[in-house]
């Protein structure tokens, strides 16, 4: 028996032109280089530099890929509304936003926050942020509580 078959994927011509290898090989194989490939979000340190912070996406803590307790940098679309701080992967996402806790976040560094004030209704405002904390949850959806918040210039 051949260790491949054919999956059915032919040019106009009608020829075979992709060979898959059987069910179970295919399975094995994908699951040993899932097991030996280190998660790509764990292997970026910090653009800070400090070490403390591991360096994620932020749609895996919207996803829940991150799991609680963890200090991470990561960036996205951050908007301030009177009723909280949240954190999508980009402005146009469909994804349902991180709650940002902005407490532990120092007073004399919040002056650049205006820039990205969006509107209480409908969509709009916000600007490009690296944000760093502690990923947890706050009223029962993930967050992160922010020990620092830089906002990106334009770009």
């Amino acid at each position: 028996m051949s260790d491949f078959f054919a999956c059915g994927l032919r040019d106009y011509a009608g020829n075979t032109v992709a060979m898959c290898a059987r069910p179970s090989l295919a399975f094995a194989i994908m699951t040993l280089a899932t097991a030996l490939s280190p998660c790509p979000s764990s292997a970026q340190p910090s653009k800070s530099g400090d070490a403390a912070y591991r360096r994620v996406y932020s749609g895996d803590i919207i996803m829940g890929y991150v799991s609680p307790g963890q200090l991470i940098e990561t960036s996205g679309h951050i908007w301030f509304r009177q009723t909280g701080v949240f954190l999508n992967v980009n402005a146009p996402s469909a994804h349902v936003p991180l709650l940002i806790d902005v407490s532990a976040v120092p007073a004399e560094k919040r002056t650049s926050w205006a820039a990205c004030a969006a509107p209480e209704q409908g969509l709009g405002g916000g600007c490009e942020a690296v944000i760093r904390g502690k990923t947890g949850l706050i009223a029962g959806r993930r967050g992160i509580f922010a020990h620092a918040i830089e906002i990106q210039a334009d770009r």
